[in-house]
């Protein structure tokens, strides 16, 4: 999926709720809305402008607060891919599409989007880990301080159950990898001790039910249709519908320069016009909304919009170790283990350091005839195709080894990574500078002393084998030496191109996620983010979306 040279299929066009056969008895066209006032519209489907319209929703003091949400995609799946049988990992490969070209000599590219409700929550890994002040480097002080109210709420929002806690399958496997971690991972060389999180596990947001079983990727999905259902005329969802234009107001003089008010949206299915006190949210993804607001807002946008286009820099591969190594899983069954291991680069020249991540990920299973549909499920990382393969062998150990790492723009930087427009089409330049190459080939570097010095625990590197992707038509098979391919040229969970901050000089954003020079329009997700570290990004996304909908209540309520 993050393979440059892999091309997505083309993708199916949405349609109209209308013509949906699931999306019809609960979502709308836009004819169906057209003349109806709405006091906040959201742009996007996905995890974030789920997270805007529940919290609106459910702190809302006014029974007349009226929410729209435009999501440009039809309805697809009902729930988190991994929440279904595994017949419909493949999705996961072919429902993509990268709406977007690469500038000439960009040889990466970005991990795909998923063009349908939900967006790519449908398909995520579900890392869910809370990033300290000093992982958020550049970021506003007043906006650390306010995102301490947040996090529990995000954690509740999402599910958050650590694996230690999610049953059975992770009782014996997880505590012994954790030991034989404890006692080695230090001395590799570049995973400090106080950077780890405790017990070197993170939160998945893997209980986001409450069933009795437990258990449950999250999903945007059943979050948006509960809530329009629960909240009859008050909350409608538009699917197959693409926001193409924002249009505005003539820009008014004011103590920041220019500033305007988003008028009316053009979309796929004709044009919807805004209220005179109607506020907008663009939840889409970062290189959308981004392309988006450079297309509309031209006049009005500082020219460094588009720019500190950063996210992480990735690598992986999948190892095994005759089942000897590990013993006291004998009898077990399936046993599954998930670690998050936290590393960090130290550069020279003034450069700083360089955080960056392992999800490490193991399964003892025995009997894969009748585990995989369990394996499937508990497994974060499943967007590799053969991974149920890698994971499924009564003799060996194995283990998914993915490495993201922080791949950091500048700010201001046109001769940087950035997301710009040109003839109407979004364009991605992709620039990752010295630093970031470094830091993945020292990551990936890492990621192999992890698995000789400790997972194959004391037997000879000769017997550890690793996994070469299948081409061509063929099957993948286990072999001595570990494949070529895995350090990915992509950039990997974007961020920054519509930074936040205080100063409309020096960002694009206010603090409270609004375009400084437009009255009414706000950001929601990871574009906003100043920087990004190396953590999984949901989490404060969804802490972010949940403040910016606080700030959209208090400001109605101020009038």
């Amino acid at each position: 999926m993050l393979d440059v040279a892999d091309a997505p299929r083309a993708v199916v066009p949405p349609v109209p709720a209308d013509r949906d056969p699931v999306a019809t008895y609960y979502c709308k066209t836009l004819k169906q809305v057209r003349d109806v006032a709405y006091d906040i519209v959201i742009v996007g489907g996905g995890a974030v402008g789920a997270a805007v319209l529940d919290r609106l929703m459910r702190r809302k003091k006014s029974a007349a607060l009226r929410v729209l949400v435009f999501e440009k995609g039809s309805f697809l799946l009902p729930e988190h891919v991994q929440n279904l049988h595994p017949r419909y990992q493949r999705l996961m490969k072919d429902a993509v599409a990268r709406p977007w070209r690469r500038a000439t000599g960009t040889t990466f590219d970005l991990a795909p989007q998923i063009p349908y409700l939900g967006g790519r929550a449908q398909f995520w890994s579900t890392w869910i880990p809370r990033p300290s002040d000093e992982q958020m480097p550049e970021w506003p002080a007043s906006v650390k301080v306010s995102l301490k109210r947040y996090w529990d709420s995000a954690d509740a929002f999402l599910g958050a159950v650590k694996p230690s806690h999610m049953g059975e399958q992770f009782k014996v496997f997880q505590s012994e990898l954790l030991k034989q971690l404890k006692a080695k991972l230090s001395g590799i060389g570049h995973f400090p001790n106080d950077i780890q999180a405790h017990g070197l596990e993170v939160p998945l947001a893997s209980r986001a039910t409450t069933s009795s079983l437990g258990y449950r990727k999250f999903s945007p999905v059943p979050v948006l249709i509960e809530l329009a259902e629960s909240y009859p005329g008050q909350v409608d969802l538009v699917t197959g519908c693409e926001v193409l234009e924002i249009r505005h107001s003539a820009p008014a003089a004011g103590e920041a320069g220019p500033v305007c008010r988003a008028t009316e949206i053009s979309t796929t299915q004709g044009v919807f016009r805004l209220g005179p006190r109607t506020d907008l949210v663009l939840a889409n993804g970062i290189v959308e909304p981004t392309g988006l607001l450079l297309d509309s807002f031209a006049d009005v946008l500082p020219p460094f919009a588009g720019t500190n286009l950063g996210g992480h820099v990735a690598s992986w591969f999948s190892a095994r170790v005759p089942r000897a190594a590990w013993q006291g899983l004998e009898g077990e069954g399936l046993q599954v283990a998930c670690m998050y291991l936290r590393g960090r680069v130290e550069n020279g020249g003034g450069q700083g350091a360089r955080d960056f991540h392992i999800h490490l990920m193991g399964a003892s299973n025995p009997s894969p005839d009748t585990a995989v549909p369990d394996l499937y499920r508990l497994i974060p990382d499943s967007f590799d195709q053969e991974f149920l393969q890698q994971l499924s062998d009564r003799e060996h150990i194995g283990f998914l080894v993915h490495c993201l790492g922080e791949w950091r723009s500048r700010p201001k930087d046109v001769k940087g990574s950035r997301v710009y427009v040109e003839k109407g089409d979004t364009v991605l330049d992709l620039r990752p500078g010295e630093t970031d190459l470094k830091l993945r080939t020292t990551m990936d570097q890492q990621a192999q002393q992890v698995v000789q010095r400790i997972l194959a625990n004391g037997l000879d590197a000769s017997e550890i084998t690793y996994w070469h992707p299948g081409e061509n038509g063929m099957p993948g098979a286990w072999e001595a030496q570990i494949p070529p391919g895995r350090l990915k040229d992509a950039l990997v969970h974007e961020s920054g191109t519509l930074w936040l901050g205080e100063s409309p000089a020096e960002s694009v954003t206010t603090t409270d996620c609004r375009l400084h020079q437009v009255a009414n329009v706000y950001v929601g997700g990871a574009a906003t983010f100043p920087t990004s570290g190396s953590w999984n990004p949901t989490l404060a996304a969804v802490a972010m979306a949940q403040r910016l909908a606080d700030h959209l209540l208090d400001r109605r309520k101020k009038g």
